[in-house]
């Protein structure tokens, strides 16, 4: 079994609502996509991409993985808790 998990998406129908603006700052919140090394949130379309490779032949060697799709957020060790202690939040 495999698995994808991403970062906070942000769609048009959705932007500027929901659990994130309810307990977050919009300084932690703009902090956070800030933080994503590729500059930019993740589309329904980078999961949907994702999750269809992995439903795919092409992926048959892949198992028990759980896919990162942040834009290099984990890998760059980021992580909300180091953006609240350097802005001192």
């Amino acid at each position: 079994m495999n698995a994808a998990h991403q970062v906070a998406i942000i769609t048009g129908a959705a932007h500027g609502i929901g659990l994130a603006t309810a307990i977050h700052t919009p300084e932690i919140i703009t902090a956070y996509f800030n933080g994503i090394p590729l500059n930019r949130s993740a589309t329904v379309d980078d999961i949907a991409e994702t999750v269809y490779f992995l439903c795919a032949e092409k992926s048959g060697y892949i198992t028990g993985q759980m896919i990162a799709v942040d834009g290099g957020f984990d890998a760059a060790g980021v992580g909300l808790p180091a953006l609240r202690a350097k802005r001192g939040l």
